[in-house]
């Protein structure tokens, strides 16, 4: 079961003037999570963070797909989805600040209220656009006056979640329990009140600094050319900063992580506090703002959901069965090359030996990816039907990825990687 489905929220919108009194009638809104009497905040910690990597999964898989279904024009797209991917990177080393293995599930289901918002593969339109901007804005007085009326049929606003919820919680659970740290002291737009019942991490919940120091990627600059995954991905890594015994810079450490990822796409900061770049709500903004004047495009040639097989019950095989002989076989060789990359981003986070080796063997996977969805889109999706296109459909293992060094190099060396 998705652990992001498990976690409750308490839902109520609050809003605060410059003196920090709350306002009535507030745009933004406010979700914090609940969680049952007894359990610790280190436990709080490590379901967020879980449910924090699987949202982030499923963020760079349908990113991706937009990318590739249409909306190859917008480079935007390909980029946040390497932030994405660059969060669910920094979420692994945040598990691993509190003695956690990695976890790489992935977010997906029918019930929208379940979700950050429903999960599917779709091409690139202004229902997608419509429905990511929703979940990546904190604030929703910025949000476009029309845009309920471009969200997917049966989809509202109440039923899309915010992840910067997730994060916000983070950071209040990772401050000192003593004195406040770091650049987001107060999260700002929440109900801090609900805040302070979560708790904080305690010295003891945190793992051995110098131990952690050598499970995570070096980085002199956050989110700039420096990153050790290259000066082109823009990757977010937690930098190593001599750390020794001090478990203070381990917590600030994991501060400005969550901080940075705040910033660039999932919290209520403004990015300039953060990054010369555009966050993924303005950015997202853009591209809704020229979809909602364009003419209509027509049906897309892409599928929603696409598979190999047929799927029991649910929509008809039509609308996204992968039949043609050739798609199938580039259809199964992309998904291949999909397990890889998230198993080269399994042994960066748990294998220090194997750290640069692996990085640049996700860099490698993440072009090679690229490739290989360029040209399935290219193929007909069903014999006798030209105008029906294949699309890659990013099966998830039905075995999970596995967290354990033996595990993961056993499952690469299956797959000749």
């Amino acid at each position: 079961m998705s652990i992001y489905k498990s976690l409750k929220w308490n839902h109520s919108r609050v809003a605060r003037s410059a003196d920090g009194v709350v306002l009535a009638n507030s745009p933004e809104l406010s979700l914090v999570p609940q969680f049952d009497a007894g359990t610790t905040p280190k436990s709080r910690a490590v379901q967020l963070l879980k449910a924090a990597a699987e949202v982030e999964h499923q963020f760079v898989v349908q990113y991706l797909y937009a990318f590739y279904c249409g909306g190859s024009a917008h480079r935007e797209l390909f980029d946040i989805a390497q932030e994405e991917m660059g969060h669910m990177l920094s979420v692994q080393n945040l598990l691993a600040m509190l003695g956690e293995t990695p976890y790489f599930g992935r977010a997906g289901g029918a019930d929208p209220s379940d979700e950050p918002f429903l999960f599917n593969l779709e091409p690139y339109s202004l229902p997608f656009v419509a429905r990511f901007l929703v979940a990546e804005s904190s604030d929703l007085a910025t949000l476009p006056a029309d845009i309920a009326d471009h969200l997917p049929a049966g989809l509202t606003l109440d039923h899309i979640k915010h992840v910067g919820a997730i994060y916000t919680a983070l950071y209040w659970l990772f401050q000192d329990p003593n004195s406040p740290l770091g650049d987001w002291e107060i999260p700002l737009g929440c109900d801090v009140s609900s805040l302070a019942e979560l708790g904080h991490l305690s010295d003891a919940d945190l793992a051995d600094p110098a131990g952690v120091s050598g499970m995570i990627n070096k980085a002199a600059d956050w989110g700039a050319a420096t990153a050790i995954t290259g000066a082109d991905l823009n990757i977010l890594v937690i930098p190593e900063d001599n750390w020794g015994t001090d478990k203070r810079k381990l917590r600030l450490a994991a501060l400005q992580t969550i901080f940075t990822i705040a910033g660039q796409g999932e919290g209520p900061v403004s990015p300039g506090e953060v990054l010369a770049e555009k966050s993924h709500a303005a950015r997202l903004h853009d591209l809704y703002s020229s979809l909602v004047t364009a003419p209509d495009p027509g049906p897309s040639p892409f599928p929603v959901n696409p598979s190999t097989t047929v799927q029991v019950g649910g929509a008809d095989p039509n609308t996204y069965l992968i039949s043609q002989t050739d798609a199938v076989a580039r259809a199964n060789e992309f998904d291949v090359v999909y397990e890889k990359l998230l198993l080269s981003i399994a042994l960066s986070a748990v294998s220090p030996a194997d750290r640069q080796a692996a990085a640049g063997g996700a860099i490698g996977l993440m072009f090679g990816i690229n490739s290989k969805a360029k040209a399935l889109v290219a193929m007909p999706r069903k014999d006798g039907d030209a105008t029906l296109k294949a699309a890659p459909p990013f099966t998830f293992p039905s075995g999970g990825i596995p967290a354990t060094l033996g595990a993961i190099k056993a499952r690469l060396t299956a797959l000749g990687g």
